[in-house]
């Protein structure tokens, strides 16, 4: 089995600098299969291997051409029983009954 192997697809949408910026990349796993992502798509990831999976958005994507790496940044959604605090009594209430109205 060969690593997974990611790229950006299609030609860059913005440039700021030494970054250009894509909007969506793809990546060949290790079965041989590949899945192409784009920004605003959803997806569960793990932070690490002994936690929950939370929802994951992608948000950016750019290439930094001075120390050639590529990178994305990723909004996490997370459960409240995935917080330090845990779910308190008033996850999931409206804060304010005039805005159901």
């Amino acid at each position: 089995m060969s690593e997974p192997h990611c790229q950006f697809v299609g030609a860059p949408c913005g440039q700021h600098g030494n970054y250009k910026f894509y909007k969506a990349f793809k990546c060949r796993r290790s079965d041989g299969t590949c899945r192409v992502w784009a920004l605003g798509e959803f997806f569960f990831v793990k932070i690490s291997p002994d936690d929950d999976p939370c929802i994951g958005e992608l948000q950016l994507l750019w290439e930094d051409k001075v120390n050639r790496v590529c990178l994305s940044s990723v909004r996490c959604y997370f459960l409240p029983e995935q917080s330090p605090e845990g779910r308190l009594c008033r996850h999931g209430e409206v804060c304010s009954h005039s805005l159901i109205h």
